[in-house]
């Protein structure tokens, strides 16, 4: 996205991250103790208050990154880098 759309690509990685993490931690950590019902309750609520954090967080951090550019007068891309750690040249 040449370094556009930061709202879009900071909501979309905490709705991953976040879906990821809760996910794990209501298999692992829940459904056990509290049951699968319980459970899934659980997830629903978690995962939707964190995303609500995200989204209401997602504008300071927008702001203070174009502050944070305009200051440092830099604004850098990785293009044409493999990060692939199997590769060796």
């Amino acid at each position: 996205m040449k370094g556009k759309y930061f709202w879009v690509r900071g909501l979309g990685s905490s709705a991953i991250g976040g879906l990821v993490l809760v996910g794990v931690i209501t298999i692992f950590g829940y459904i056990p103790r509290i049951g699968l019902s319980h459970a899934l309750t659980l997830f629903t609520s978690i995962y939707l208050l964190e995303f609500i954090y995200a989204v209401i967080l997602v504008c300071p951090v927008w702001a203070i990154c174009i502050i944070i550019k305009k200051h440092e007068n830099l604004d850098v891309y990785d293009k044409k880098i493999r990060f692939n750690p199997f590769r060796f040249d």
